[in-house]
Formats: structure tokens, sequence, C-alpha cells
């Protein structure tokens, strides 16, 4: 999905509904396709890892018995209050961000693809140190991988609120390499898990640590095409 954003930006998007670019209205429609593909996936016997770690007997926690005891409709509760709370220190979080990329000079784009995203995953992080926590790995790396794949679902709301024309011809350098960026990452997690090298370094996957060299690397560029 991501390789394909960033065709669209290389080519043009054009208007497919009023204001709202075919780009954005199509990768909507993809990520719907591929939440139904993997609702499908999941159930079918096509493919499964030989053992999950979180499937060894005796490993994994008990997750919290206080919200295991909690029915299907508080649960749901709590977390649509979670999400609100988000939410709301999400819009503040981006005004605050927009003021220091202003004061500090070093542009909107910059501070959008490092600070701004820094601090809005913050979020993912606790969820993963928590599913990491009771050893529910496969809920950890769910949890990066489909947070990603809804934030290119995010395009259509953006580009529907965006009245200066459409949202993917306003794509910087920046982004763009933003783009790029995340797609290699993704590639080189998603080799990571079809291989599952058992080769750790400073107690790492040699994936992580491709990723993470690759992630610094990208920091480098960012700031140059700031």
């Amino acid at each position: 999905m991501l390789t394909i954003l960033l065709v669209f930006y290389f080519i043009g998007d054009f208007s497919f509904i009023s204001h709202v670019g075919f780009a954005s209205v199509f990768m909507a429609f993809l990520y719907l396709s591929s939440v139904f593909i993997t609702k499908r996936f999941t159930t079918s016997e096509t493919w499964r890892p030989f053992e999950m770690p979180e499937s060894s007997k005796g490993k994994a926690k008990k997750s919290p018995s206080n919200y295991m005891k909690l029915s299907l409709k508080k649960l749901f509760m709590y977390i649509s209050l979670s999400a609100l709370v988000i939410l709301i220190f999400g819009l503040l979080i981006t005004l605050i961000a927009e003021a220091i990329a202003v004061k500090s000079g070093l542009g909107t784009s910059f501070i959008g693809v490092t600070m701004l995203a820094l601090v809005t995953s913050l979020p993912e992080l606790s969820t993963v140190i928590a599913a990491v926590r009771i050893k529910s790995y496969t809920l950890a790396i769910s949890n990066i991988l489909g947070s990603n794949l809804i934030m290119v679902f995010l395009i259509l709301p953006a580009d529907l609120m965006f009245s200066q024309g459409l949202i993917i011809n306003s794509i910087d350098t920046t982004a763009a390499l933003a783009l790029l960026s995340g797609i290699i990452i993704t590639a080189i997690y998603c080799i990571g898990l079809l291989f599952r090298g058992t080769k750790r370094l400073l107690r790492m996957g040699i994936d992580s640590i491709l990723v993470l060299v690759f992630y610094i690397l990208s920091l480098t560029l960012f700031y140059h095409f700031r």
C-alpha cells in the first residue's frame, strides 16, 4: 500500500469526488480490503507458523484478572473512552508541534516525521511493551503493523478536510522520503517474519538492527531535505 501511495506521489493524483482525490479513495478501499482478507486468512489453514513463542506451555503470563472479569460491553466502553482521551491530546500535540516547527525553523515536514511521529507513537509503544510483558508477541507485532496500515486509510478523511487541492499532490520531499523509508523498513520486517532467523546481536534480531540503522540514516536525510 505504501508503494502504491508513492506511485501516486510521482504520477500525481486527480479529482475523483469533488475535491477528494482518487488516490485517497483507492487507498481507503485497499485498507478495507486488506482487513477483510486478513480476517479470512487468519481463519484458514493456508499458512501457519510452526511454533509461536506465546503458544509454548507455561511461558505465557496471564492477562490482568481485573480486566478479564469485565463484560465485553464495559471493555468496549473503556477502550472508547481511552481513544477519546488520545484524540483530544493528539489535537493539542499537533498544535504544539506546529508552533515548535515555526519557532525552531525546522519546518513542519521535519517535525512531523520525527517529533510528532514519535510522540503520537507512544500509545503504540506502551501497548507493545504490555503485550511483550504478557508474552503475547503476535499481538505486539500486529499492533505495530496494523497501526501503520490504518494510517494509510486516514489519508481519506485528511483529504476530505483539506481545502487547498488534493492532499497527495501537496506531499513534499521530506514526506516522500518518509514514505520510501516506511516501505523499506516494512520490507525488512516482512523478510524477518518470513525467514524467522534465530541469530541475535545485542539481544535484538538482525532485522531489528537493520531497521534501527536505516531509521537513523533516514533521520539524517529528513534533516538534510527539510
